[in-house]
Order: C-alpha cells, then structure tokens, then sequence
C-alpha cells in the first residue's frame, strides 16, 4: 500500500497518522489562520477512526475553560496549548486489502419478485 508522504508513518494497520515533518503555520483568527501544533486533526481520506470526542478545554484551538459543562472563551483569543490527545478521535489506518472478508454475505437479498415493492417518491412530497 503506497501512502502519501504526510502519512508516511501509518505503515500497520492500528497506527495513527502523523504529519512529523516540520509544518508550522501562524496564529492569526481575525484573518481566518488558525494552525495550532497541538491540536490533532482527523484525515479526510482516513478509512478508521480511534476514539471519541470529550467535552475539555484541550479539544478547542483557543484557549477557554469549561463551566457547568459549557465551554467560555473566546475563539478570537489566545492559542490553547493543550495537548488535544486522548480528548479526540484520531485516524487510524486499516487493513482493507482482504477480498475474502464479504465471501459469506448474500449476494442479494434473496426477496421473490412476487413479494418485491419498487417504490420511486417524488423526494418534495415525500420529505415534506
């Protein structure tokens, strides 16, 4: 499997994708620049996630407390330096390379055509 030169190191599969190259980018919310280092970022082209979202202070960019359960800050502010591990899902990789894993599953759901419904809305009338 050939990966992309940020994935460089998601090699096995249950590996967390890792950028260790160096980027670095600036802090700057007013002008939409918002990279911050200690943040972990899921991959969109991941196949496999790891984990859940907690509600903390180090799942955010900014820095902000949490109260009662809601979080108060500003996200115009200060950078959070928190390290956001363990607070938010990560991607992973997996091993999809196995052709035999749907050998067991029904090609189809074996309906007879005496006990099958097409059913074709009309997606306004039917949602509406």
């Amino acid at each position: 499997m050939q990966l992309p030169e940020l994935h460089r190191y998601a090699t096995r599969p249950g590996l967390f994708f890792t950028d260790d190259d160096g980027a670095d980018g600036a802090w700057d919310p007013r002008h939409g620049l918002r990279f911050n280092p200690y943040k972990f970022l899921l991959d969109p082209y991941a196949k496999g996630i790891e984990g859940s979202m907690t509600l903390d202070p180090a799942a955010f960019a900014y820095d902000c407390t949490l109260k009662n359960g809601l979080i108060k800050g500003s996200a115009w502010g200060a950078m959070n330096r928190l390290d956001s591990l363990g607070k938010v899902p990560i991607s992973v990789a997996i091993d999809d390379r196995d052709v035999t894993k749907h050998d067991a599953d029904p090609s189809h759901p074996h309906v007879p055509w005496s006990r099958t419904v097409i059913y074709e809305p009309h997606v306004k009338g039917f949602t509406a």
